[in-house]
């Protein structure tokens, strides 16, 4: 790493030149060119001036989350634009919920992957993680408990319409919870369906019911979002916005 370069960013965002020049090796390690590593890096430092999260947590959590997203791009300026994606939304979800950017950064690790591969949003699964935050799920056991919701609702909603299906039970039809292009909709979405369906149920067959959708592991996470669909989906919007 050019070290008149190191100096003037040190300068520039009040990081030193170490924690740059480490940032700057990781990013390389991961595959990135010299060129992508100071184009993503310049967003990464102002992620971490702006929310005032340690520089390295931010490219850490920033790189993992990209390539959970399948947002890696060949170009400089993809990537660049990618990652300011990744760090507006994260930070901006970490202001506005009772997570830090680290914590979010353990609970994507667990979901990103899934979430992308269920066509959930990065702005829904980072308001979803910290909606659990604001409710006591926090980090690891907020991605492990979201992950186990998405899987858990993918499945259910391909058995619709099938011998004892969960959700056929509750009179919920595919084209409630799938949109035009056979995807499942949003969370919210699919929650606030969830919510209709089970309107008359006491909080106990409710809890059970939960259970047996998403298992021990998903429940919490699952009574929490269905608890609070409106917070998920204005934060989404905003955390889209950002």
């Amino acid at each position: 790493f050019p070290s008149h370069d190191s100096q003037a960013i040190s300068i520039k965002y009040g990081k030193s030149q170490q924690d740059i020049a480490e940032g700057y090796e990781d990013l390389v390690k991961r595959g990135y060119t010299s060129e992508q590593a100071l184009g993503t890096m310049r967003t990464e430092l102002e992620g971490s001036v702006a929310s005032g999260d340690k520089f390295s947590d931010v490219v850490t959590v920033s790189s993992q989350v990209l390539e959970g997203f399948g947002m890696r791009a060949k170009s400089t300026a993809a990537m660049t634009k990618n990652t300011k994606t990744v760090v507006n939304e994260l930070a901006y979800a970490a202001d506005m919920t009772s997570t830090g950017f680290s914590d979010l950064g353990v609970g994507m690790s667990y979901v990103s992957s899934i979430a992308h591969q269920t066509n959930v949003s990065l702005a829904e699964t980072t308001s979803a993680l910290g909606v659990l935050s604001n409710n006591g799920l926090e980090a690891d056991k907020a991605g492990t408990g979201l992950r186990k919701v998405i899987q858990s609702l993918g499945d259910a909603i391909g058995k619709i319409g099938s011998k004892n299906s969960v959700l056929t039970n509750l009179g919920i039809k595919k084209s409630e919870v799938v949109d035009a292009k056979g995807n499942m909709k949003s969370l919210a979405d699919v929650f606030a369906v969830l919510n209709k369906h089970t309107k008359g149920m006491t909080t106990i067959e409710k809890g059970s019911l939960f259970k047996s959708l998403f298992g021990t592991t998903g429940s919490q996470a699952g009574q929490i979002l269905a608890k609070n669909v409106g917070e998920l989906r204005k934060l989404t919007e905003e955390v889209d916005k950002a």
